[in-house]
């Protein structure tokens, strides 16, 4: 990497990487600054390829709707969960996948989903749905099983 335009190129995807982490570091602090400076259980961060290992193989990919449940966009702040628990009707949110998917993971006599949204919220903190990406209709026979992912 001795050409010019390789240096420039190099140093521009560096500027833009610090920039993506200061972003975050700004969000960070602003909900904290929101919460009164309390602190708040933020997820860690996802792997970064500067942090993997080398010669590590790559995992199997998971199998079944539970595995084609997709991570959040840009836009969606959030995934809305519908379910039923213990006979009432519930919602709640959830910025994880992989919380949707555990949740997808409790027996059905303990709680049976319904409907799983990715979902935005506006600046008063409503709940605006984006798109549906589970619905609560029954799969057809050899699929999963109604309320399951």
């Amino acid at each position: 990497m001795t050409k010019p335009e390789d240096i420039i190129l190099l140093a521009r995807l560096l500027r833009q990487r610090e920039a993506a982490f200061i972003t975050v570091r700004d969000c960070e602090d602003r909900i904290r600054q929101r919460l009164g400076g309390a602190a708040f259980p933020f997820p860690p961060p996802p792997a970064l390829p500067s942090t993997r290992r080398p010669g590590r193989p790559a995992a199997a990919p998971a199998r079944g709707m539970v595995a084609s449940l997709r991570r959040l966009r840009p836009a969606e702040d959030a995934y809305r969960i519908r379910c039923l628990w213990r006979g009432a009707s519930c919602e709640s949110l959830s910025g994880e996948v992989e919380a949707v998917r555990a949740l997808a993971a409790v027996p059905p006599d303990l709680l049976t989903l319904q409907e799983v949204e990715a979902v935005r919220l506006d600046e008063t903190g409503a709940v605006c749905a984006a798109e549906r990406l589970w619905p609560a209709t029954p799969e057809p026979p050899g699929d999963a099983p109604p309320g399951r992912l």
